[in-house]
This record gives structure tokens, C-alpha cells and sequence, in this order.
């Protein structure tokens, strides 16, 4: 069989690759795609060789490494693993080292079939690996306080931005007032409000490991304070280190962390503080190639 092409394929399509198209897309949830990806001999005789390959792209900001795996080669033996400089490369792994934006690198991968004697009718083999990188979401969010004393209101209370890119996404929710007057009136002077946040996998790959762990989380709530009640802290996910906040619970993907704030110092009329939210993490995507090994007559 000859060298076959197939179109581009984004890694957050889950599909398999000798039967399917991956679509393209602009969403800045793509941050690393595979293009150009090739596989030589999806129906390799017993004992022969085999290629796949593809490009590794990266569309996020920064600098940073990206790791591919073929973790499992079933009974295909692997040959030979080259991976585009500058890489290191582990046996079937290899790591990209220090990828810019539109950088993108070269991944083949050489397997040999099952010998002829292993091989009697048609057998499927499957080959899985894992792309993997690091990245960090960040978002803020911006709310106005009202002294409830000034003649004069903030015309906005509560703004929220959007994660820049990549495919966790952090969003803060529009607090309650802490007011039995509803949402719409200005936040208060030394009046508790809850703040939400929630941690969400906007793409088809998964966090590695698929927990956050606790201290993963911070928020900068500058002089804000985390709100007490007769000397007891009022619900709050995070421990108050200075001006952070540091999450202090273990939980999977979609997750919600929760804390009560005060805006307790004195100021005239009407303040805005700026909350900062950011998460690194590490991403991975996993994807898996079927072959079919021919017996020999």
C-alpha cells in the first residue's frame, strides 16, 4: 500500500485515524494540534514494516516542552522513534524541547508487524499514544464595593473576564449581594459576599493527574478579606495566605470552589477590586491507530 495522507487532525478529535477527518477549527481551546499526519501501511504484511507520522503544532503563548508517548505498541514492534530538534528521545517517547507559538515539529514512528508465523488469518493491532504539555489558565474578575453612605452608586458592580486560551477554563460567577435587597443593588461595605469560581475541561483531552490537587488554585483578592461570623470563618475553600487565596480541597473536573469575602477596610463612596485567578496544569491527549496485519501465503 502505498504512502497515504490523510487531512490535518486536531488532537481533541477523538477519532480514528485511518477512517476519519478531523475537522478544522479556529477555537483557542486547540492550543497543540497534529497536522500532516501520514501512516504508510495500515495493512502491513506479517513481518513487514510500517510508518506513522505527523507534526506537532503549538498555538498557545509561550514557551514550553510537549511530550509524546506511544504507550502502547501491542504487538507491533517498535523500530525506531525520531522526533524533529530539539527533542530528547526515551525509547517510544520523546520530549519537544522548548516549543514557541506556530512552532510546529516532526514525530515519526517505525513498527514492525508480527512475523508470519505469529500471523494466520487477519489480526488487528492497535498502537495508543499520548501527547502531553503544560499550560496555565488564568481570568480576574473585577467588583465594586459601595460605602452605603455616599449619595453617590457605581453605575457596574461586577465584571467578569475570559480565560485567554487553552483547554481549561477558569470563570468566576456574578456574586450574591449579601443583601436581602437581590443581586442588582451594589455590593456593600462590610457585608459578606460569595465569591464562586469554577474550573472547567473545555477540550476532549483530561487534566494529568485528573485531580486538582489542593494549592493548585490561587486567587490574588488584594485587600478584600475572607469574611468571619462571631469569630468563625464563613465557607471558604481556600486558606488566606496575605493577599491570596490558596484552594485547599482535592476535586475533579467540572469544580466550583467557594468563598465568602468582605470588603471590611474604610474608603468614601465606592471601591473596585480586581480578583486574579490562576491555574497551571498539565494537559494530555491520548489517540489510538489500528492496524491490520495480512497473513503471508
Amino acid at each position: 500500500m502505498g504512502f497515504e495522507k490523510l487531512a490535518p487532525l486536531l488532537l481533541i478529535a477523538v477519532v480514528v485515524f485511518s477512517g476519519c477527518i478531523g475537522q478544522s477549527t479556529t477555537s483557542t481551546t486547540n492550543i497543540i494540534t497534529t497536522d500532516n499526519y501520514y501512516v504508510q501501511n495500515l495493512e502491513p504484511l506479517a513481518g513487514t514494516t510500517t510508518m506513522m507520522e505527523f507534526e506537532v503544532n503549538k498555538k498557545g503563548r509561550g514557551t514550553g516542552d510537549v511530550i509524546v508517548n506511544f504507550f502502547d505498541t501491542s504487538g507491533m514492534t517498535p523500530l525506531g522513534l525520531k522526533c524533529q530538534s530539539p527533542a530528547d528521545v526515551y525509547g517510544t517517547s520523546c520530549v519537544l524541547r522548548n516549543m514557541v507559538y506556530n512552532d510546529n515539529r516532526l514525530v515519526t514512528l517505525t513498527l514492525q508487524a508480527p512475523t508470519r508465523s505469529l500471523i494466520k488469518s487477519q489480526t488487528k493491532y492497535k498502537v495508543s499514544y499520548y501527547v502531553q504539555h503544560d499550560y496555565l489558565a488564568e481570568t480576574n474578575a473585577m467588583i465594586t464595593v459601595w460605602d452605603a453612605v455616599s449619595i453617590a452608586k457605581p453605575d457596574t458592580t461586577f465584571t467578569a473576564g475570559s480565560t485567554a486560551d487553552g483547554p481549561i477554563q477558569l470563570e468566576f460567577s456574578q456574586p450574591s449581594s449579601g443583601t436581602s435587597e437581590g443581586s442588582d443593588v451594589p455590593y456593600r461595605k462590610d457585608v459578606p459576599f460569595e465569591m464562586k469560581i469554577t474550573v472547567k475541561n473545555a477540550a476532549n483531552g483530561f487534566l494529568s493527574p485528573q485531580v486538582i490537587a489542593p494549592g493548585r488554585l490561587t486567587i490574588n483578592k488584594g485587600s478584600l478579606s475572607v469574611a468571619m461570623s462571631e469569630g468563625q470563618t464563613l465557607l471558604c475553600d481556600f486558606d488566606e495566605v496575605g493577599s491570596m487565596l490558596v484552594s485547599k480541597k482535592t476535586a475533579t473536573l467540572p469544580a466550583t470552589f467557594t468563598c465568602y469575602l468582605v470588603a471590611a477596610e474604610y474608603f468614601n463612596g465606592y471601591k473596585t477590586y480586581t480578583l486574579s485567578a490562576s491555574f497551571p496544569y498539565t494537559y494530555q491527549y491520548e489517540n489510538t491507530e489500528t492496524f491490520t496485519v495480512m497473513p503471508v501465503d
